[in-house]
């Protein structure tokens, strides 16, 4: 089939090569395949580094952590990950509700995905609630979220919208994370807010 003769050499001589191309972007965002190559793993892997990050809430006062998961366009990643989380976060046993630590503190209060828009104004309100509640709040959010109200607001304070070479939104410019850092931080009046990408930790995992 017009195979290099090199190749047969490697093949026979040294060791035996198995080649395969599956569809492997994590973020799960190539149509029309159901789950791309990875995705789980990646999903089960970003959960289990919130379940290290969660620990922090513990650290401050009216503490807000912002958990940014891979996936530009596609929210699949993202509640997969916090369905893994919850699902790890049910098997734990809590000595005392006298504890800084429970498992309302330790859970997820919001979930962001791209393909659904929300106000930061009325969400902000009733994460207010639950930072006066349990001192601290859980934010997993999809890297893509919020990117059409980012620009909309930059856009209306005279700001220019960094764009790559085919005129995307760049992203690592704009910094979904440090923007909702700031502004939700304002809104919930968290005195420390820390942002947490799982991405590299999920995409290093064995499949």
């Amino acid at each position: 089939i017009g195979m290099p003769k090199y190749f047969f050499f490697t093949y026979f001589a040294i060791f035996q090569l198995t080649r395969f191309f599956p569809v492997r972007t994590i973020d799960n965002d190539v149509y029309p395949i159901q789950q791309t190559f990875g995705a789980d793993t990646a999903a089960l892997q970003g959960a289990i580094f919130f379940t290290k990050i969660v620990s922090e809430s513990t650290a401050n006062p009216r503490m807000l952590i912002l958990h940014k998961v891979m996936g530009r366009d596609s929210g699949y990643l993202t509640p997969r990950t916090a369905y893994y989380y919850c699902e790890s976060l049910s098997k734990l046993n809590f000595a005392s509700p006298l504890f800084p630590s429970s498992k309302a503190s330790r859970d997820i209060h919001a979930v962001w995905i791209p393909e659904l828009k929300f106000g930061m104004v009325s969400e902000g309100a009733r994460l207010k609630k639950l930072m006066d509640e349990y001192g601290c709040l859980n934010v997993f959010f999809g890297e893509g979220t919020g990117v059409e109200e980012i620009v909309k607001d930059m856009e209306s304070r005279g700001e220019e919208v960094p764009r790559d070479a085919f005129g995307y939104v760049s992203l690592a410019k704009i910094n979904p994370g440090e923007y909702f850092s700031k502004h939700l931080a304002e809104q919930v009046g968290a005195e420390k807010t820390i942002v947490q990408k799982s991405g590299y930790f999920a995409r290093s995992a064995a499949a």
